[in-house]
């Protein structure tokens, strides 16, 4: 059964995500800044970016926030790069993540942007050749340049259509 498009309105209501070594507190229209704060620990900065705090929350979880947080997410980190946030691991969380919420109350949207930055993924995932060339977590500390691997982009097909791990998303 294909995914369906998720049908929120802006937050109404602030929401506390729980995250390694923090709990943030969002008031509606934060959503926007979220994804550039800085966090004295990369743990923190990685669960917000694997959307780890979606299954904490559960059903309790705000339709709304996750619409908001996923489409602030898209605007910052949409596009498959060598940073934390594309890290073969959290690319791997986060795609699960939205994808049992998608299950549950239908996929942010617009669902063609989601699909796409879904698809993305799978290449994300599969580029896990960081090796002995990469930053560790404590380094990342130090040093703000690092990157977490050489390739962790990956592409849609230049006809739109989505890559191969699409089957999972339909």
């Amino acid at each position: 059964k294909p995914f369906a498009e998720l049908e929120a309105g802006p937050p109404s209501a602030p929401i506390e995500l729980a995250l390694p070594g923090r709990t943030l507190r969002l008031e509606p229209g934060d959503e926007g800044t979220v994804f550039e704060m800085a966090f004295d620990d990369i743990e923190t900065l990685l669960a917000l970016n694997r959307f780890a705090w979606l299954p904490l929350l559960g059903n309790e979880v705000d339709p709304a926030w996750v619409q908001a947080l996923w489409t602030a997410w898209l605007d910052a980190h949409g596009a498959p790069d060598r940073s934390w946030p594309w890290h073969p691991y959290t690319a791997a969380e986060r795609a699960v993540n939205i994808l049992a919420f998608g299950r549950r109350h239908g996929l942010p949207g617009p669902l063609g942007r989601t699909l796409e930055a879904l698809a993305a993924h799978g290449p994300a995932i599969a580029a896990d050749d960081h090796g002995s060339t990469a930053p560790s977590i404590e380094n990342a500390q130090t040093d703000p340049t690092a990157q977490p691997c050489d390739r962790c982009a990956g592409e849609i097909q230049p006809d739109g259509e989505l890559l191969p791990a699409a089957p999972l998303l339909g």
